[in-house]
């Protein structure tokens, strides 16, 4: 799956595409403590990604490979356990953020986990995370929960996360 965003040639999304070797992981891992508060240690993120149901998608750009993260623009890191899909982590690179990359991903992993047998799909954000809400709102999520005390804060705080969830297309949208 490939896609194109105008741009100055430096950001264009080049592709999103499952995650498919060690060094992408680890630069996944580079790429995620830089832009989420809270990362996972890296041998979390390999963990969780030898789960069955579980994979990544990861979003390459047109500029050059720093070495460090490969070229990736932003990643998405999903799970399906029974008829439940699950959105575990996302995040685009500061530097890239608002050109439809997170969209990008989020439709992709959406799009794979329906396509796998999720009946729904599941999400937690943090609360005051506005851009990240109104992304998950415009695509169908809705709030169903509160996890109080969820999101740890770099500065040490804790926030409360909302789950989100996303019924399946064809299900019956009178049952939750």
């Amino acid at each position: 799956m490939s896609s194109e965003v105008p741009s100055d040639g430096i950001s264009a999304i080049v592709a999103v595409e499952p995650l498919q070797d060690e060094a992408t992981g680890l630069a996944l891992g580079v790429l995620q403590s830089n832009v989420i508060e809270d990362p996972w240690p890296p041998e979390s993120v390999a963990e969780v990604l030898s789960m069955p149901g579980a994979f990544a998608l990861v979003a390459r750009h047109a500029a050059p490979d720093d070495g460090e993260t490969a070229g990736l623009a932003g990643y998405v890191i999903c799970g399906r356990a029974g008829d439940d899909g699950e959105i575990l982590s996302i995040g685009v690179d500061a530097a890239l953020r608002g050109q439809g990359i997170g969209r990008e991903l989020l439709n992709a992993a959406v799009a794979h986990l329906f396509q796998s047998g999720a009946e729904a799909i599941f999400l937690e954000v943090s609360e005051d995370n506005e851009s990240a809400l109104a992304l998950y709102r415009k695509t169908g999520f809705e709030t169903v929960g509160r996890r109080k005390n969820y999101v740890k804060r770099g500065d040490g705080s804790q926030g409360d996360a909302l789950i989100m969830r996303l019924p399946h297309p064809s299900a019956d949208q009178t049952q939750i």
